[in-house]
C-alpha cells in the first residue's frame, strides 16, 4: 500500500512541471482533494521558499503575451483570470505596456456575467 503524499509534496510535483499563482496551485490542490488546512500550509511553505511569487509570474506571463502581439487590456484580464490580484495584473500590464511600447487603454476589466 503507497501512502498519499502530502500536500506540499504535490505542490512541488505541481510547481515543477510549470509556474502558478498561488490561486491556480491552491485549486490544483483542492482537485487532488487536500483539505483547506492541508492546503493553506502547503500554501505558505510554498511562499516561505520562494515558490510562489505571483508578482514576478504575473510579469512573466505578461512580457509573454506582450510578445505576442496581445493588448494590455487582454493581459491585464488574463493574468486576473489565472488569479493575479487585480492591482497586480494592472501594474505587470501597464510596466510591460510601457516597456513595449504600446498605448495604455485604461483600467476596465472585464466582468463575469
Amino acid at each position: 500500500m503507497t501512502s498519499r503524499s502530502s500536500a506540499s509534496e504535490k505542490a512541488l510535483q505541481l510547481l515543477a512541471r510549470r509556474s502558478r499563482t498561488e490561486r491556480e496551485l491552491d485549486t490544483a490542490l483542492e482537485r487532488a482533494r487536500y483539505s483547506s488546512e492541508e492546503r493553506k500550509s502547503a500554501l505558505a511553505r510554498m511562499k516561505e521558499l520562494g515558490y510562489i511569487d505571483d508578482r514576478a509570474l504575473a510579469r512573466q506571463r505578461a512580457r509573454s503575451l506582450f510578445e505576442r502581439g496581445k493588448k494590455p487590456w487582454f493581459v491585464m484580464n488574463k493574468l486576473a483570470a489565472q488569479g493575479v490580484d487585480r492591482d497586480e495584473a494592472r501594474a505587470a500590464a501597464r510596466d510591460l505596456a510601457a516597456e513595449f511600447g504600446v498605448a495604455w487603454e485604461g483600467d476596465d476589466f472585464i466582468e463575469d456575467d
